[in-house]
């Protein structure tokens, strides 16, 4: 079996040429002047953090190439960053998260290709999630009952297909997205708008633990960076820019999630909306969206059909027959006397999940002191990295007078765009207080040993997914079976429950079954 890809490196991990580049993003990062947008340009031109910081050194000539004005590099030049920069360098040096860097060929693609996508990337949890395709789940802080419910049934649903679900880890919506999504092998990302290291809102404490367990937590911002309100619309863009497609469950009329949807069609990312009722002030932001020509969706069939020809060959490669993770059939079963299972012709259900799906913690090793990186790299003593050894000496690009007037000027997205995302971020009104409590998920039923129920009266399936193709076998069982639950596909021919939501949504496309109300489905 080959292994699996390697963890991202924690600071520690770090080689010379790794902390050179984190240390030259920190630079670009933290000079006055130059945003997300500016930085971006700057490595897609150059290639690096490194390449545009020694640009720099040399008068941000090679900084034209990549459409930047000369001029703007004269911050980097002068070093008027390096204070804060290496405040967060040291806040690096003492936090367990890993790091993830623009030349990291494990960034995300689709992230990449966003205009202001950040030059580093903070994590905690299982970094394979960032291969996955995904899908965005966001909605109101101040949700309904039925919203919730919502989010958590689609978000489920997604995950078993395989598909990972991201939001922003806020109260409401995007809380119930998070725990329903950790429940399946798609799992899910959370978008944070603080530090790496800090739990916000605090009653999530135990999700946070859940998520660094089993799913995975990003961020942009230093470890300790507090909740401060301008900081969630900017992370927005990350949120919709991991994603294939955003899906909107409930928003007010000046609502975050709809910085998150036009961010989303900024980007070219397919945009839903859950409609909802025609008086109710929570949903008039998805009304709207649908006005505008958003997808109006009720479940994550909708959205899995509308994004086949994306996911169609990922889809079809996650289906590989497998059993529902922690599911082994139950002995009480009233489906059992309409769908009874033919001892005779239907394979043992294997108990437990596929191996393949459980996902893998990176570990976090002990930080070792500094090397020497411009020893290692043979850059002169001007160097971008830091010298680590002595904690009150500032590393400079190139030779000149000290440092004066240190500037740490605040996080901020060059453009109109992000003016309009804070703006509308901090101008959000609230909704109805009276909120109902969110109701804490159940804990899934332990599996029981199935026990057949043979009836005369009722035919045995007549497919069978070990001797014929799956899509065959699940076409046999649908005959003369309109509206058959996809849990009775499940139990009839022992598929996992995301191998047969893949091979349906593909039926469907094919124009093999058709789906009915109630995650049902009847053949062609």
């Amino acid at each position: 079996m080959p292994p699996g890809p390697a963890p991202l490196p924690v600071f520690a991990d770090l080689d010379a040429a790794g902390r050179a580049e984190l240390w030259a993003a920190l630079a670009l990062r933290h000079s006055p002047g130059i945003g997300p947008r500016t930085v971006r340009r700057l490595l897609a031109g150059l290639g690096s953090a490194l390449a545009a910081v020694q640009a720099a050194d040399r008068g941000g000539h090679g900084w034209a190439q990549a459409g930047v004005r000369p001029h703007m590099a004269a911050p980097v030049a002068r070093g008027v960053w390096r204070d804060t920069a290496r405040q967060e360098w040291d806040a690096l040096r003492a936090c367990r998260c890993s790091i993830l860097l623009w030349t990291d060929p494990r960034y995300p693609a689709r992230l990449r290709e966003v205009s202001d996508a950040p030059a580093v990337l903070y994590c905690r949890g299982d970094a394979s999630l960032l291969a996955n395709h995904a899908v965005a789940v966001v909605g109101s802080r101040l949700s309904s009952r039925a919203g919730r419910g919502v989010a958590a049934d689609i978000a489920y649903s997604l995950s078993a297909a395989g598909v990972t679900v991201v939001s922003g880890l806020a109260r409401g919506i995007d809380r119930e997205a998070h725990v329903a999504a950790l429940e399946e092998v798609g799992s899910t990302i959370g978008v944070l708008g603080t530090g790496i290291d800090v739990v916000y809102p605090p009653e999530h404490a135990e999700l946070f633990a859940r998520m660094e367990a089993t799913g995975l937590l990003v961020s942009e911002y230093a470890p300790g960076t507090l909740p401060l309100p301008g900081h969630f619309p900017v992370r927005n863009r990350i949120i919709s820019g991991f994603s294939v497609g955003v899906l909107v469950v409930e928003a007010a009329a000046r609502s975050g999630s709809l910085i998150t949807a036009r961010l989303a069609l900024e980007q070219g990312r397919e945009v839903y909306a859950v409609p909802g009722p025609a008086t109710a002030q929570y949903t008039c932001g998805c009304r709207g969206l649908i006005e505008q020509g958003a997808r109006p969706v009720t479940t994550a069939e909708d959205m899995l059909a509308d994004l086949a020809p994306v996911l169609g060959m990922e889809l079809a490669a996650l289906a590989a027959p497998c059993p529902p993770p922690g599911w082994g059939g139950w002995d009480d079963d009233p489906l059992d006397e309409i769908f009874p299972l033919d001892a005779s012709n239907t394979p043992a259900a294997k108990v437990g999940p596929d191996a393949s799906h459980v996902p893998v913690t990176p570990v976090t090793p002990v930080m070792p002191d500094t090397p020497d990186v411009a020893g290692t790299l043979g850059i002169a003593a001007t160097s971008v990295t830091p010298d680590v050894s002595d904690a009150q000496s500032s590393p400079r690009i190139m030779d000149g007078a000290a440092d004066k007037d240190v500037v740490s000027p605040p996080q901020k997205i060059s453009g109109a765009s992000a003016q309009a995302s804070a703006g509308q971020e901090m101008r959000a009104p609230l909704e109805p207080a009276a909120v109902p409590k969110p109701a804490a998920r159940p804990a899934p039923r332990p599996a029981r040993v199935r026990s057949p129920v043979l009836s005369a009266s009722c035919p045995p399936c007549v497919g069978d997914a070990s001797r014929d193709g799956p899509d065959d076998a699940i076409l046999s069982f649908l005959h003369g079976r309109p509206g058959a639950h996809v849990d009775d596909i499940c139990r009839a021919l022992s598929m996992g429950a995301a191998d047969v939501s893949c091979r349906l949504v593909l039926l469907e496309v094919k124009g093999g079954v058709r789906r009915l109300p109630g995650m049902r489905y009847e053949r062609m």
